[in-house]
């Protein structure tokens, strides 16, 4: 990552509209191709970063796919306890989730099988009568019903079974914008390359999200500009592929050059980077072909 240019060319900035958009794959990822290819001369590297992004955040809490079921299993049945996509109060939701648990215990055929939440310590509940054995799994809305992953948890037999965190129903903290195509690598802990921006989300649902930071982080490409696959990610760098709203999303990218530099080489082990740098630029030039 690099923060400065330091060559005779001109920067520039690519502003693009989500409603332009080449190839449209869902409401938050869209393939642009630029009609004048923006070329690297050799010896250099492109820094992008994004300087600008705003968008509605009209993104629903429970989304469809993403985190909106769960498995129960209640003397070796299992039933998948689904929640239609939305924003919900806490009240609004246990409403949902016992409309799904009333279906669901036809089947199980207790006398009590309910969802409930404790306001003192913002944790849900699942009472079922006669006492029961309860196992959670697969539990997609892991956060927002407070498990600690997706695994969920089996609880030994009784009336009450508390989820073991608070309710979340905050919706996503930040987003992520990734383009795909630029061989940009990163670190993060889900393993997904090409992440240039970690977007802070303030906004209540409905406003809009304006992004213009004042310390624009830089990365690096050589290869030429001609196509942008963007997809934006949600806290969990899931994409999020529905947006609600006809309103388009915008975003800019600033574009510096820089000159390559010499490296000098002081230790075996900066000779075996070395080797392996240059085998991965072979790389990609057969993917620029």
């Amino acid at each position: 990552m690099e923060s400065h240019a330091n060559t005779y060319l001109s920067s520039i900035n690519i502003d693009l509209h989500s409603d332009d958009a080449d190839v449209s794959i869902n409401d938050g990822h869209k393939i642009f191709h630029l009609r004048d290819k923006i070329r690297v001369p050799v010896g250099t590297h492109a820094l992008i970063g994004v300087s600008s992004f705003h968008c509605v955040y009209g993104f629903y809490q429970f989304r469809l796919g993403i985190n909106d079921s769960f498995d129960l299993t209640i003397d070796g049945i299992t039933i998948n306890i689904s929640i239609t996509p939305g924003n919900y109060a806490i009240t609004e939701l246990l409403t949902v989730l016992n409309s799904a648990l009333t279906t669901a215990n036809l089947t199980f055929g207790l006398t009590v099988l309910s969802m409930n939440a404790n306001y003192t310590e913002n944790k849900l509940y699942l009472t079922t009568s006669p006492n029961k054995a309860v196992q959670f799994s697969n539990v997609l809305c892991w956060s927002e019903l407070g498990f600690e992953n997706d695994e969920g948890q089996t609880y030994p037999s009784s009336q009450v079974h508390y989820m073991p965190n608070l309710f979340n129903l905050a919706g996503d903290p930040s987003i992520y914008i990734r383009v795909e195509n630029q061989l940009i690598e990163n670190v993060n802990s889900k393993h997904i390359s090409g992440v240039l921006a970690n977007i802070p989300v303030p906004s209540m649902f409905g406003e809009y999200i304006f992004y213009n930071p004042s310390n624009i982080q830089y990365f690096r490409s050589s290869i030429d500009l001609s196509k942008f696959d963007i997809s934006i990610l949600d806290q969990y760098m899931n994409e999020i592929s529905v947006f609600n709203t006809n309103a388009p999303w915008r975003i800019t990218f600033s574009i510096h050059f820089s000159y390559d530099k010499d490296v000098i080489v002081k230790s075996p082990e900066d000779l075996i980077l070395i080797e392996k740098f240059k085998k991965s630029l072979n790389i990609d030039d057969k993917k620029k072909d």
